[in-house]
């Protein structure tokens, strides 16, 4: 399942056109679902996100708050 696909079914209320920039740049995407994009990444390294730091928030951390 890519990651776009996933987004897609979990998160129907987030726009079509804004998957792929808000998980890449993490600027339109709300704090919640930041948090739990971070548990995917820390827990099922299967479905590949980019690897940059601010993506790999594990499941303890608070997700920070990104202007």
């Amino acid at each position: 399942m890519t990651k776009e696909r996933y987004m897609r079914s979990h998160f129907p209320h987030i726009q079509k056109k804004a998957y792929r920039f808000s998980i890449h740049t993490h600027s339109k995407i709300n704090d919640n679902v930041k948090k739990f994009l971070g548990d995917v990444v820390h827990t099922r390294p299967e479905i590949n996100f980019r690897a940059n730091s601010k993506s790999r928030l594990k499941p303890t951390e608070k997700p920070k708050t990104y202007q």
